[in-house]
Protein backbone atom coordinates (compact mmCIF):
# COMPACT_ATOMS: atom_id res chain seq x y z
CA UNK A 1 0.00 0.00 0.00
CA UNK A 2 1.41 3.45 -0.89
CA UNK A 3 2.64 5.48 2.11
CA UNK A 4 0.57 8.56 1.19
CA UNK A 5 -2.70 6.74 1.96
CA UNK A 6 -2.75 7.86 5.58
CA UNK A 7 -6.52 7.73 6.02
CA UNK A 8 -6.83 4.04 5.26
CA UNK A 9 -7.02 2.85 8.91
CA UNK A 10 -9.55 5.56 9.78
CA UNK A 11 -11.71 4.76 6.79
CA UNK A 12 -11.61 1.06 7.66
CA UNK A 13 -12.73 1.86 11.22
CA UNK A 14 -15.64 3.84 9.76
CA UNK A 15 -16.54 1.05 7.36
CA UNK A 16 -16.48 -1.78 9.88
CA UNK A 17 -18.38 0.30 12.46
CA UNK A 18 -15.71 0.17 15.18
CA UNK A 19 -15.50 3.97 15.19
CA UNK A 20 -19.21 4.26 15.96
CA UNK A 21 -19.05 1.62 18.69
CA UNK A 22 -16.53 3.92 20.37
CA UNK A 23 -17.99 7.33 19.44
CA UNK A 24 -21.64 6.87 20.42
CA UNK A 25 -21.00 5.88 24.05
CA UNK A 26 -18.61 8.82 24.41
CA UNK A 27 -21.20 11.14 22.84
CA UNK A 28 -23.97 9.91 25.15
CA UNK A 29 -21.76 10.24 28.23
CA UNK A 30 -20.97 13.77 27.08
CA UNK A 31 -24.71 14.43 26.85
CA UNK A 32 -25.05 13.13 30.42
CA UNK A 33 -22.43 15.63 31.57
CA UNK A 34 -24.14 18.41 29.62
CA UNK A 35 -27.44 17.50 31.29
CA UNK A 36 -25.85 18.04 34.70
CA UNK A 37 -24.28 21.32 33.56
CA UNK A 38 -27.63 22.47 32.14
CA UNK A 39 -29.37 21.66 35.44
CA UNK A 40 -26.75 23.64 37.36
CA UNK A 41 -27.05 26.56 34.95
CA UNK A 42 -30.85 26.43 35.22
CA UNK A 43 -30.49 26.53 38.99
CA UNK A 44 -28.23 29.56 38.70
CA UNK A 45 -30.74 31.37 36.47
CA UNK A 46 -33.56 30.48 38.83
CA UNK A 47 -31.90 31.94 41.92
CA UNK A 48 -30.19 34.85 40.16
CA UNK A 49 -33.13 37.26 40.24
CA UNK A 50 -34.90 37.14 43.62
CA UNK A 51 -34.18 39.97 46.01
CA UNK A 52 -35.42 38.23 49.14
CA UNK A 53 -38.50 40.33 49.85
CA UNK A 54 -40.99 38.30 47.82
CA UNK A 55 -42.49 36.21 50.62
CA UNK A 56 -42.71 32.59 51.66
CA UNK A 57 -44.80 31.37 48.68
CA UNK A 58 -42.22 32.78 46.30
CA UNK A 59 -39.39 31.05 48.15
CA UNK A 60 -41.39 27.79 48.24
CA UNK A 61 -42.06 28.07 44.51
CA UNK A 62 -38.36 28.62 43.79
CA UNK A 63 -37.43 25.68 46.00
CA UNK A 64 -39.91 23.41 44.22
CA UNK A 65 -38.67 24.59 40.81
CA UNK A 66 -35.11 23.91 42.01
CA UNK A 67 -36.02 20.35 42.97
CA UNK A 68 -37.68 19.73 39.60
CA UNK A 69 -34.68 21.12 37.71
CA UNK A 70 -32.35 18.87 39.68
CA UNK A 71 -34.70 15.91 39.07
CA UNK A 72 -34.50 16.57 35.33
CA UNK A 73 -30.70 16.82 35.47
CA UNK A 74 -30.52 13.54 37.38
CA UNK A 75 -32.91 11.92 34.89
CA UNK A 76 -30.77 13.08 31.96
CA UNK A 77 -27.63 11.82 33.68
CA UNK A 78 -29.18 8.40 34.30
CA UNK A 79 -30.79 7.97 30.89
CA UNK A 80 -27.73 8.99 28.88
CA UNK A 81 -25.37 6.95 31.05
CA UNK A 82 -27.51 3.80 30.80
CA UNK A 83 -27.95 4.24 27.05
CA UNK A 84 -24.18 4.71 26.66
CA UNK A 85 -23.75 1.35 28.38
CA UNK A 86 -26.32 -0.06 25.93
CA UNK A 87 -24.17 1.21 23.06
CA UNK A 88 -21.11 -0.41 24.64
CA UNK A 89 -22.96 -3.75 24.61
CA UNK A 90 -23.88 -3.65 20.93
CA UNK A 91 -22.57 -6.66 19.01
CA UNK A 92 -19.31 -6.34 17.13
CA UNK A 93 -20.96 -7.15 13.81
CA UNK A 94 -20.15 -4.77 10.98
CA UNK A 95 -22.00 -1.54 10.26
CA UNK A 96 -23.28 -0.91 13.77
CA UNK A 97 -24.23 2.70 13.08
CA UNK A 98 -27.98 2.04 12.88
CA UNK A 99 -28.33 0.27 16.25
CA UNK A 100 -26.25 2.98 17.93
CA UNK A 101 -28.41 5.71 16.36
CA UNK A 102 -31.52 3.85 17.55
CA UNK A 103 -30.17 3.78 21.12
CA UNK A 104 -29.37 7.51 20.93
CA UNK A 105 -32.85 8.30 19.58
CA UNK A 106 -34.43 6.43 22.47
CA UNK A 107 -32.26 8.32 24.95
CA UNK A 108 -33.16 11.74 23.58
CA UNK A 109 -36.84 10.80 23.47
CA UNK A 110 -36.74 9.62 27.08
CA UNK A 111 -35.08 12.83 28.30
CA UNK A 112 -37.44 15.03 26.25
CA UNK A 113 -40.45 13.15 27.65
CA UNK A 114 -39.18 13.58 31.21
CA UNK A 115 -38.66 17.30 30.55
CA UNK A 116 -42.24 17.66 29.32
CA UNK A 117 -43.75 15.81 32.27
CA UNK A 118 -41.65 17.63 34.88
CA UNK A 119 -42.24 20.95 33.12
CA UNK A 120 -46.01 20.47 33.18
CA UNK A 121 -45.86 19.56 36.85
CA UNK A 122 -43.70 22.61 37.62
CA UNK A 123 -46.01 24.98 35.77
CA UNK A 124 -49.04 23.59 37.57
CA UNK A 125 -47.60 23.72 41.06
CA UNK A 126 -46.04 27.15 40.57
CA UNK A 127 -49.39 28.45 39.35
CA UNK A 128 -51.17 26.91 42.32
CA UNK A 129 -48.71 28.60 44.66
CA UNK A 130 -49.62 31.90 43.04
CA UNK A 131 -46.24 32.31 41.39
CA UNK A 132 -46.86 32.23 37.62
CA UNK A 133 -43.90 34.60 37.09
CA UNK A 134 -41.55 31.92 38.46
CA UNK A 135 -42.95 29.58 35.80
CA UNK A 136 -42.49 32.38 33.26
CA UNK A 137 -38.83 32.71 34.28
CA UNK A 138 -38.31 29.03 33.47
CA UNK A 139 -40.74 28.34 30.61
CA UNK A 140 -41.41 31.70 29.00
CA UNK A 141 -43.93 34.56 29.28
CA UNK A 142 -46.90 32.54 28.01
CA UNK A 143 -47.31 31.15 31.54
CA UNK A 144 -47.68 34.63 33.07
CA UNK A 145 -51.39 34.64 32.29
CA UNK A 146 -53.33 34.45 35.55
CA UNK A 147 -55.70 31.54 35.76
CA UNK A 148 -53.52 29.15 33.76
CA UNK A 149 -54.98 25.82 34.72
CA UNK A 150 -52.55 23.54 36.51
CA UNK A 151 -54.47 20.46 35.48
CA UNK A 152 -54.13 21.47 31.82
CA UNK A 153 -50.38 21.98 32.30
CA UNK A 154 -49.97 18.55 33.88
CA UNK A 155 -52.09 16.81 31.24
CA UNK A 156 -50.42 18.60 28.33
CA UNK A 157 -46.99 17.81 29.79
CA UNK A 158 -47.92 14.13 30.04
CA UNK A 159 -49.42 14.06 26.54
CA UNK A 160 -46.46 15.85 24.94
CA UNK A 161 -44.08 13.61 26.86
CA UNK A 162 -45.88 10.49 25.65
CA UNK A 163 -45.89 11.73 22.05
CA UNK A 164 -42.16 12.50 22.19
CA UNK A 165 -41.37 9.15 23.79
CA UNK A 166 -43.54 7.16 21.39
CA UNK A 167 -42.21 9.10 18.40
CA UNK A 168 -38.58 8.53 19.31
CA UNK A 169 -39.18 4.83 19.96
CA UNK A 170 -41.10 4.52 16.68
CA UNK A 171 -38.28 6.10 14.66
CA UNK A 172 -35.71 3.96 16.49
CA UNK A 173 -37.72 0.79 15.84
CA UNK A 174 -38.10 1.66 12.16
CA UNK A 175 -34.37 2.18 11.82
CA UNK A 176 -33.66 -1.07 13.65
CA UNK A 177 -36.19 -3.01 11.56
CA UNK A 178 -34.67 -1.68 8.35
CA UNK A 179 -31.18 -2.56 9.63
CA UNK A 180 -32.26 -6.11 10.52
CA UNK A 181 -33.87 -6.54 7.10
CA UNK A 182 -30.68 -5.46 5.36
CA UNK A 183 -28.42 -7.66 7.47
CA UNK A 184 -30.57 -10.79 7.10
CA UNK A 185 -30.82 -10.64 3.34
CA UNK A 186 -27.64 -9.20 1.80
CA UNK A 187 -29.14 -9.09 -1.69
CA UNK A 188 -32.12 -6.94 -0.60
CA UNK A 189 -30.26 -3.64 -0.94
Amino acid sequence: MPPFLVLTPSLRRLSDGSFFRTAFPVFLRGCAALGVVAALYGSYLLWKGPSGGEGFNFFLALLLAQLLILALGLTALNVFWVRAADCDELPEAGASVTPAVAVALRAFGEVAAAAQVLGGLAIAVLGWLGQPYVAARIFGPIWMAPGSSGVVAILSGCVYGFVLLAGSYFVAEQATARYQTLTRSPGAR
